[in-house]
C-alpha cells in the first residue's frame, strides 16, 4: 500500500524532463557568460585551431584573465542552475505535482556536474552544430548555441508533449 502511494508521488516524466530542463538551463547561461571576455575565448579558439598547446595559448595571457574568464563561466553555470531549479518548483506548484520530483531532478544535475559527467562532447556537438555554420564569428557563434540552449530548456519546461500527459498522473503537493 505504501509503496504504491510512493509511486504516484514520484513521476520518472517529471524527474527526467526537469533534469534535461534544468541542465539545459545551467548549459546556456554558461555559455552567455563567456561573453564577458570574448577577447580571451578567441585566443584559445585560435590557438586550438593552430594546434598550440595550452600552455603556449595562454602564454600571452595573465592568470587574471585566466581566472576570471573560468569564474564567470561558473557562476554563469550556477545562475542558470538556480533559475532552472526555481522555475522547476514553480511549474511543480502550478501543476500540483509533487515537490520531490524537483528535488530529486536538482540532485540529478547536482551530482552530473559534481561528477564531470554533464560535459558529453557528443551531446555538445549536436547542441553547438548550429553555431559551426558561423565559425568566423565567436560571439554570434556563442550566442546562438545559447540561445538554442535557452530555447530547449524552455521548451522542456513548458511545451513538452511529455507534460500532457503528466496532467493525467498528478498528485497534490504537501
Amino acid at each position: 500500500m505504501k509503496f504504491r502511494k510512493t509511486t504516484n508521488i514520484l513521476n520518472w516524466r517529471i524527474v527526467l524532463t526537469h533534469f534535461i530542463a534544468i541542465w539545459l538551463f545551467s548549459e546556456a547561461t554558461q555559455a552567455f557568460f563567456y561573453l564577458s571576455d570574448i577577447n580571451f575565448l578567441q585566443i584559445i579558439i585560435d590557438g586550438k585551431k593552430k594546434g598550440l598547446s595550452a600552455k603556449e595559448i595562454i602564454n600571452n595571457k595573465t592568470a587574471v584573465s585566466f581566472s576570471n574568464f573560468y569564474y564567470y563561466a561558473s557562476v554563469g553555470s550556477i545562475l542558470g542552475f538556480f533559475i532552472g531549479i526555481l522555475i522547476s518548483l514553480i511549474t511543480t506548484i502550478r501543476q500540483k505535482w509533487m515537490w520531490v520530483n524537483t528535488l530529486i531532478a536538482t540532485m540529478l544535475t547536482y551530482i552530473l556536474g559534481w561528477l564531470g559527467l554533464n560535459r558529453s562532447y557528443f551531446l555538445g556537438a549536436i547542441f553547438k552544430f548550429p553555431g559551426i555554420i558561423i565559425q568566423k564569428n565567436t560571439t554570434l557563434t556563442i550566442i546562438l548555441d545559447a540561445t538554442i540552449l535557452l530555447a530547449l530548456g524552455i521548451f522542456a519546461f513548458f511545451f513538452c508533449k511529455l507534460n500532457n500527459s503528466l496532467h493525467a498522473n498528478k498528485t497534490s503537493a504537501v
